[in-house]
């Protein structure tokens, strides 16, 4: 029976929020220089990376593994600083129906100006349980 879940993760960071968006919005396939033990490569594989539509292949650490995944833009608004991904292929579909993941910078008002908060959203549309993927990932 599938399970549908919500997981966000909220953060508060030190970096303007217009340059960290700007970072996993325009510039994503510099995250395996600044990430080196968690994303191994980024490529744009269809479309200029921010449009919706656009498609990412992504290879990075999860657990312990490298895998593989293919996301697709399905939302960007720049003037928001958000973002919204859709896993479409990869090792971790087979745990999930879908995976839509959105990301929210938002600027937080001090005198330095370059705080922001940061904010994760997934929706998993699960096979299995929680518990049964963690037990997964950390078995293989």
């Amino acid at each position: 029976m599938a399970q549908l879940h919500k997981l966000v993760f909220e953060t508060e960071i030190k970096c303007s929020a217009d340059k960290y968006f700007g970072l996993f919005s325009h510039n994503a396939t510099q995250l395996p220089g600044l990430f080196p033990r968690i994303f191994k490569s980024v490529e744009v594989i269809e479309g200029d990376g921010t449009s919706v539509g656009s498609i990412r292949l992504s290879k990075y650490v999860l657990g312990e593994k490298e895998t593989t995944s293919k996301d697709r833009i399905i939302a960007f608004d720049q003037e928001k600083r958000s973002i919204t991904n859709e896993v479409m292929e990869g090792e971790i579909m087979n745990y999930y129906k879908a995976l839509p993941a959105k990301f929210d910078v938002v600027p937080k008002q001090c005198a330095a100006g370059n705080e922001s908060f940061i904010k994760w959203s997934l929706r998993r549309l699960t096979t299995i349980s929680l518990i049964q993927l963690l037990i997964l990932m950390h078995s293989s």
